[in-house]
């Protein structure tokens, strides 16, 4: 199950998800789009990606942290 927005937003500013890497459906929740937008910002180099040898993907917690911080996510300070 994901966690909530406001559960990943919290452990994002406590830094409890550094060195972690994030599923698509995670930094969906987190920005409030679908994964298939977060597919496409990865293709487009928008979000640094992760691919393992299966070919999953994943994003780097502080990669996404900068990007909500660029996006001017309200309350979202560090």
């Amino acid at each position: 199950m994901v966690a909530t927005r406001s559960e990943l937003l919290s452990e994002l500013t406590a830094g409890g998800l550094s060195g972690r890497s994030l599923r698509g459906r995670e930094v969906a929740v987190l920005f409030q789009v679908s994964e298939r937008t977060v597919l496409e910002w990865s293709r487009r180099g928008r979000l640094p990606t992760l691919v393992d040898p299966r070919g999953i993907r994943r994003y780097p917690a502080e990669a996404v942290r900068d990007l909500l911080r660029e996006a001017g996510e309200v309350g979202f300070s560090l």
